[in-house]
């Protein structure tokens, strides 16, 4: 059995919203799936934009993972924080995608599923976007890995 020795009081609220976060985003990107085969099932015709919101949400999916393991044993390389950087844009990009093909059939067809499934489909790309731009933001005011200020070599804080 895996155990972790993580003390909750010590970690920071970072890491435990990250966490949630994280959470969200491959509960959701489940959800998505299940919606979407749901759709292909009973219309087989109609497979365009739910295999594709079904490819990016398995991306997505196995991309929370990634990041689940990364938050309990983290990485520290400036080039796997671009990386990851990087690929939340794309999965971001992705999203905006999903949510523009799902308008449409928004419009055109009115069953409860598809306004469902969209609603899903927007909540996942804000999830994602959320997470790029903190990510961003985080990545570009931070100096050093440890998010601290490097120390002052004359004693001037």
């Amino acid at each position: 059995m895996a155990r972790f020795n993580l003390s909750w009081k010590d970690t920071p609220t970072s890491r435990i919203l990250h966490l949630a976060q994280v959470f969200l985003q491959f509960l959701l990107a489940i959800i998505v799936i299940g919606l979407n085969a749901s759709d292909i099932a009973d219309d087989p015709t109609n497979t365009g934009i739910s295999g594709y919101a079904i490819a990016i949400a398995c991306l997505s999916a196995i991309t929370a993972i990634f990041f689940a393991i990364d938050i309990f044993y983290p990485f520290p390389s400036r080039l796997w924080l671009l990386f990851v950087l990087f690929w939340q844009w794309v999965l971001t990009l992705a999203w905006v995608g999903v949510t523009a093909g799902f308008g449409k059939r928004y419009f055109e067809n009115h069953s409860t599923k598809i306004q469902v499934a969209a609603g899903f489909n927007v909540a996942n790309l804000l999830l994602w976007l959320l997470g790029s731009v903190f990510g961003t933001i985080s990545m570009c005011f931070r100096r050093k890995l440890g998010g601290k200020q490097p120390d002052d070599p004359r004693g001037m804080a």
